[in-house]
């Protein structure tokens, strides 16, 4: 997710370390990355009782679920690097879907003192909390890094799912989580999580 609306401004950064909105609603204040810790939990159970088993950097699910997900997040990735802004958007369930980014223990201390130093009444928020639209409009934008992508792994009962993968650009890296559903269109993202661990630390 690269974007560069701020709502604070806490350090002059660019791509994902400059995504800081406040959460807004109470929709918010509930954690994505919990949200997608609790699929995923659900799943493994899922998959136990199913037969399957599970496997650090494998696959979990269906075949053909797996299948669609993987060409789902190649997708994506190739959209981000075209800017295809609807392309973009057509892979959520809606435009307002919520993307948040909690930032490492080390790099959230480095944005609060480096914004003390610009802005010392600037409450600096723990997470970074916006919208589908927002974070697509950052992606498309001529100067936004496109980022690097690896070990992707999917987790699937065929029906939900999560799709993780480790990202890096020039300004840190992380991990992603994206929830999934199956719409009737296909695949859709109902919301997005990710790490950030600045590149200069």
């Amino acid at each position: 997710m690269f974007s560069s609306h701020l709502n604070a401004q806490p350090v002059a950064l660019s791509g994902r370390c400059c995504e800081y909105l406040r959460p807004t609603g109470a929709r918010n204040k509930m954690t994505i990355k919990m949200a997608s810790l609790a699929v995923i939990c659900l799943l493994v159970v899922a998959s136990a009782v199913s037969g399957e088993t599970t496997t650090p950097g494998q696959d979990v699910g269906p075949a053909q679920s797996v299948s669609e997900l993987r060409a789902m997040a190649s997708g994506y990735h190739e959209a981000m690097v075209k800017k295809d802004k609807n392309a973009l958007l057509g892979f959520f369930v809606d435009a307002s879907v919520p993307v948040k980014g909690v930032p490492s223990d080390a790099s959230y201390t480095f944005m609060v003192e480096a914004s003390k130093k610009v802005a010392p009444k600037q409450v600096v928020p723990r997470f970074m909390a916006f919208s589908a639209q927002v974070s697509v409009d950052g992606d498309v934008r001529a100067d936004a890094p496109v980022e690097q992508v690896t070990n992707l792994r999917i987790l699937t009962d065929g029906a939900i799912g999560t799709v993780t993968y480790d990202y890096s650009v020039p300004a840190g890296h992380g991990t992603e989580i994206w929830t999934v559903i199956l719409a009737k269109k296909g695949w859709k993202i109902m919301s997005i999580a990710y790490s950030l661990n600045l590149a200069s630390l």
